[in-house]
């Protein structure tokens, strides 16, 4: 408790100076209170951004995806995503996914405490038309976002506010899907808010000739939204949001064999929250502070020769409160904020639920960064403490506490090309679904445990910047360190109860791993006539499972489910102001660097993942009030899968796309 004390009376006094250097240069200053707000928050944004690696898919990026399903739209960013059925999606960063990976909305939490640790269908739970930007911070976010960021962080934030009607109608010729949005909303003044209604009807996936449609892939949801913005002057901007999404049929594809199915029947996540911003002049500081409720509902059966032998229902209700600061003054700025989350878990089953019934899961969270900006260079440092508690109400208990640090340091040799050295360590701090899931994976089951710590990680980075007459190339260098990484240990023997499997482990902290890598992006526009848009990523990830007892070496062997030399390039050419062309290639090397998991994976073919090339071409036409868009995907009919994945991409086939605004 020391250390919490000794920080926050930390960040409290850097606020309290922050404020008197801020007052003696007000009285000096010569900007216009307008401007001085724009431009401060703008560069304190930028600075907080500019030393890592973040790639950005816009609103207009949006309106031009051809896709009704939110993880599509990730793959335009760099990120690998592996799917179990059509609308499903398990995004990558670094060859991380799942609780590794944290997925926020409007700056809320979404991981909640029963995430699963390998690839999940969590980030399908959102309407792509509510997002109206995402951004990819590739690399550990832990320092500012806390716990599930050692991967990365996907970060959705929902459309603004717009007066006007927009309708949008998207067909799918390989899954037979439609996907139907209607979006309304009016702005005047200081006030304005809109309503957003979608629907989706997929069927199976067809692969290709070779493949055929593939059963057990087909996908249906429903989404409606809302979100009002009220903004005074004296008093700061406040944002009422809510929203609620339900999924239907959501397979669970490579465990659905002949008279053996496994599916989530629905799935349900409903969102509300207020945000109030505030901005004050005379201490330059932007604050932020939100509430927020969430509940996410889950249904699991398993159904063996027509008759339901397993049936789950597990509810999450996750209430949050978050307050965000950002000072400016001088040469330095402060980031600080104090978290507090509450998951409130309720699990029922028709024979053993798969978690502690009536399970709490708190996480309070503390953090703090401060950047120098000294002539061309910015040096950085930065801590998080956080404290996990969980209880339940047959005494079970738990409790662990994790400080991690971070540091930068970046140099900007003109406004062309800037380069930064950065170190961040990034944690996960257990979750229920760690100490207490049951849960059934290939032929084994998975028992929970209590005695496990947070996993850790360690990155050490190089990044680079260049822009140059419409050329911005961005790229990074990177090698982690994994530290107390929760691993399966195998029980021999196995407990009487648990008979019937070929294979029954146990989660515990194995010890060290270690990923290195690249990435690559490249953007190039030409006038208004070309562009051309690509990205490359390659990561190589191993874990110390066992130390040879001869030569007493660390024989490492390949992460689970690392994702081989990917990427994707698309080539854009401008006929008109409302008309366009673009060519698409999305392609992979062959993944054969294959773990024990992989090997014993039913997902994962024999010899690994093929590679594959995947051309696409398309036409876009977009006026005022009307537009379309008609893409032939997959032109060589190539069998191909993601590494992981459970289902073949969709085949050769028509995407139709229709909308109308005014």
């Amino acid at each position: 408790m020391k250390k919490l004390l000794y920080s926050t009376i930390f960040i409290f006094a850097c606020t309290i100076f922050g404020n008197e250097a801020v007052e003696n240069e007000l009285n000096s200053a010569k900007n216009s209170p307008t401007d001085y707000e724009l431009n401060v928050v703008l560069k304190n944004e930028k600075e907080q951004k500019e030393n890592r690696l973040i790639q950005i898919v816009t609103e207009k990026d949006l309106q031009h995806a051809n896709s009704g399903f939110t993880g599509d739209i990730y793959r335009e960013a760099g990120v690998h995503v592996q799917q179990t059925a059509a609308g499903q999606s398990s995004p990558f960063i670094r060859g991380l996914t799942g609780r590794e990976t944290l997925i926020m909305f409007d700056d809320i939490r979404i991981n909640n405490t029963i995430f699963r640790g390998g690839p999940n269908q969590y980030s399908a739970i959102f309407d792509p038309f509510l997002i109206g930007k995402i951004e990819v911070l590739i690399g550990s976010g832990s320092t500012l976002y806390g716990s599930d960021a050692m991967g990365g962080v996907l970060s959705l934030q929902s459309r603004k506010v717009k007066s006007g009607f927009r309708s949008e109608l998207i067909y799918n010729s390989a899954n037979q899907g439609f996907t139907g949005s209607a979006y309304f909303g009016v702005k005047g003044g200081d006030f304005g808010g809109y309503v957003l209604a979608t629907g989706n009807d997929t069927s199976s996936i067809y692969g290709s000739d070779e493949v055929g449609r593939q059963p057990y892939t087909s996908f249906h949801y429903g989404s409606l939204s809302s979100k009002i913005e009220w903004k005074e002057a004296n008093i700061g901007t406040f944002t009422l949001f809510g929203s609620h999404f339900t999924q239907l049929d959501g397979y669970r594809t490579d465990k659905s064999k002949i008279g053996d199915i496994r599916t989530f029947p629905e799935q349900n996540h409903s969102m509300f929250y207020l945000k109030h911003k505030y901005y004050s002049e005379s201490i330059k500081t932007l604050f932020q502070t939100t509430f927020a409720y969430q509940n996410t509902l889950e249904k699991y059966e398993r159904v063996k020769n027509k008759v339901v032998t397993e049936s789950t229902r597990d509810d999450v209700d996750q209430y949050s409160v978050n307050f965000r600061g950002n000072t400016y003054f001088n040469n330095l700025i402060f980031y600080y904020g104090l978290e507090f989350n509450r998951d409130l878990v309720d699990s029922t089953a028709l024979s053993t639920p798969k978690y502690l019934d009536d399970s709490v899961y708190d996480i309070y969270g503390q953090y703090l960064k401060v950047d120098y900006v000294w002539n061309q260079f910015i040096f950085g440092v930065g801590e998080r403490f956080t404290y996990v508690w969980f209880h339940e109400n047959e005494g079970i208990e738990y409790k662990n506490r994790s400080v991690i640090f971070s540091a930068l340091a970046q140099y900007t040799l003109n406004e062309h090309y800037q380069t930064a050295l950065n170190f961040f360590q990034g944690f996960r701090a257990p979750n229920i679904n760690d100490m207490t899931g049951a849960k059934e994976f290939n032929s084994g089951f998975s028992l929970g445990s209590e005695d496990i710590t947070p996993e850790y990680s360690y990155t050490f980075e190089t990044t680079h910047k260049l822009s140059f007459k419409g050329l911005e190339v961005s790229g990074a260098l990177f090698y982690m360190i994994f530290r107390d990484f929760l691993g399966r240990k195998v029980l021999d023997p196995k407990p009487v109860e648990y008979e019937e499997y070929d294979l029954v482990v146990k989660p515990q902290n194995v010890g060290q791993g270690r990923a290195f890598g690249a990435e690559l992006f490249v953007k190039y526009r030409y006038a208004n006539q070309f562009e051309f848009k690509g990205n490359l990523s390659w990561i190589r990830g191993d874990m110390d499972e066992e130390v040879n007892s001869i030569t007493g070496e660390t024989e490492y062997n390949p992460k689970s489910k690392t994702p081989p030399l990917s990427g994707y390039l698309r080539l854009t050419r401008l006929h008109t102001d409302n008309l366009r062309f673009y060519y698409q290639l999305s392609y992979a090397t062959e993944q054969d660097r294959l773990s024990n998991g992989d090997i014993a994976d039913s997902r994962i073919p024999e010899d690994g993942t093929p590679a594959y090339l995947v051309h696409s071409v398309g036409l876009v036409g977009d006026w005022t009030t009307f537009g379309f868009q008609l893409s032939l995907e997959n032109i060589s009919d190539e069998k191909y899968k993601h590494h992981g994945s459970s289902v073949y991409g969709a085949g050769r086939s028509v995407i139709g796309k229709l909308f109308y605004s005014f």
